[in-house]
């Protein structure tokens, strides 16, 4: 016999809130079971959102990046990244993938040469 993947729970609640449950979960077609994972990892999202906008380094964390960020357009302006199309650094992107990718092929084929199937080996 198989192991259960799930384990159940019975929970409570006053009638009226049941009842809303119910026709939510009708008017979805889902399940109560359902229903209730989603609205608990709703709530294990909320909770972490909360501990992370409670986090006393979270506006340094912020401040920090908006200065990172500031100094790199600043950079980019400078040396006239600022004016390049995403067209062209796709482009450029591509064109250096593929170069590595040629390198790392060649590199390869000298680490494990193909046998020339015409060379016996010395007996």
């Amino acid at each position: 016999m198989g192991t259960r993947t799930t384990k159940v729970y019975s929970i409570t609640m006053p009638p009226e809130m049941g009842k809303q449950a119910e026709q939510l979960a009708k008017l979805e077609s889902r399940t109560m079971s359902e229903l209730m994972r989603e609205a608990f990892r709703r709530y294990q999202i909320e909770q972490a959102e909360r501990r992370l906008l409670s986090d006393p380094m979270r506006s340094k964390h912020l401040a920090e990046l908006r200065r990172l960020v500031t100094e790199l357009r600043k950079e980019a302006k400078q040396k006239g990244l600022d004016r390049i199309s995403l067209r062209s650094i796709d482009t450029e992107i591509g064109a250096i993938r593929k170069s590595r990718a040629k390198k790392k092929d060649a590199k390869q084929s000298t680490k494990h040469p193909t046998k020339d199937p015409t060379k016996h080996p010395a007996s």
